[in-house]
């Protein structure tokens, strides 16, 4: 089976928005959230991942959340995708946390 090499999503989420703010496990926090949507996306959970945004409103900020839940609904049902990467950048200036995740779905057929 081959893999698309290139559908990289991007979450962000800034910690002021999200009550991480001065908190010293903000990353911990922040990557605990991130990997239960990381869950939906990879199994394709269109339906989940909208409730999990409607359900905090959106607290973090996902960047690209319409772009996300447009592309779990174009691929539909399948193969769950893989986890490439996970990582975080700290905004010290910001006092916020922006996440990332490079999610790659496999090809069908």
């Amino acid at each position: 089976m081959t893999a698309w090499s290139r559908p990289w999503i991007s979450p962000t989420w800034p910690a002021v928005r999200t009550g991480y703010r001065g908190e010293r496990r903000a990353p911990r926090k922040a990557e605990a959230d991130d990997r239960l949507m990381v869950e939906r996306i990879a199994s394709r959970d269109a339906a989940g991942f909208f409730r999990l945004i409607s359900d905090e409103k959106d607290a973090r900020n996902v960047c690209g959340r319409s772009a996300i839940y447009s592309l779990l609904r174009l691929l539909g049902p399948g193969a769950p995708a893989c986890l490439l990467r996970y990582g975080q950048a700290a905004d010290r200036e910001n006092h916020s946390v922006v996440t990332f995740a490079g999610i790659e779905f496999p090809r069908q057929g």
